[in-house]
C-alpha cells in the first residue's frame, strides 16, 4: 500500500513531468486489471494458497511500478497500469485471507479491521516518505523507490518461508525423536 500511496498521490504529477497524456487512464486499466484478476487469483489461493501468489504478485507490481518511470507513451503507462494493476489485485486478497485464516474464528474482525488500517497507514506513509524522494529528485526516482518497498516484501517473504520451514523440519525431528524415545 506504500505504493499505491505513491500512485494516488502523484500519478497527475508524475504525467506531467513525464509528458504522458493522460495519466488518469492509469487509475481506470488498473482498476479494469484489478477487477480481471480477482476471480482467478481466489481460485489460486483456495487450491495453492498465498505461496502460489504473493510473490508472483508482487513482482508484477514491481514490474509495474518500473514501467512506469520510463513510460513515454500512453500506450507504455497503461500495460504499466496493468501489470500493477494484476499484481495488485492478487497479492491485497490473498494478504487479506491469509491474514484472516492464522488468526482464531472470533479474531477475525479484529485481523480484517488491522488489514485495512495496515492498508490505509500505508497509503499514508507512502505519500509523505514518496513526496519526500519526488521533491529532491524526480517522480520517475521516486517510483522507482517505491518498487524497492516490494522488493524487500519479496525478501522478507522469502526469508521467513524458508525460516519456517526450517522451524517445520526441526519442529517434526523433535517429535520424531520424542516418539521413538517414548515407544523404547
Amino acid at each position: 500500500s506504500i505504493t499505491y500511496g505513491g500512485l494516488l498521490s502523484f500519478m497527475a504529477l508524475y504525467g506531467a513531468e513525464a509528458h504522458l497524456r493522460n495519466p488518469q487512464y492509469f487509475f481506470l486499466f488498473n482498476a479494469i486489471a484489478i477487477i480481471l484478476v480477482r476471480p482467478f487469483s481466489g481460485r489460486i489461493y483456495d487450491r495453492y494458497g498465498h505461496k502460489a501468489l504473493v510473490v508472483p504478485a508482487a513482482v508484477l507490481m514491481v514490474s509495474g511500478l518500473l514501467l512506469l518511470t520510463f513510460a513515454s507513451s500512453t500506450g507504455t503507462m497503461l500495460l504499466s497500469a496493468l501489470c500493477y494493476g494484476l499484481g495488485f489485485g492478487a497479492i491485497q486478497p490473498s494478504i487479506q485471507t491469509w491474514m484472516i485464516q492464522e488468526v482464531h474464528p472470533l479474531q477475525r474482525g479484529m485481523a480484517n479491521g488491522m488489514f485495512f488500517n495496515s492498508l490505509d497507514f500505508g497509503v499514508a506513509i507512502g505519500s509523505i516518505v514518496l513526496g519526500s524522494i519526488a521533491k529532491s529528485t524526480s517522480y520517475a526516482i521516486m517510483y522507482r523507490y517505491s518498487a524497492l518497498a516490494l522488493a524487500l516484501l519479496i525478501l522478507i517473504y522469502i526469508l521467513a518461508h524458508i525460516i519456517g520451514k526450517s522451524r517445520s523440519k526441526a519442529r517434526t525431528r523433535l517429535e520424531e525423536t520424542k516418539s521413538a524415545a517414548a515407544g523404547s
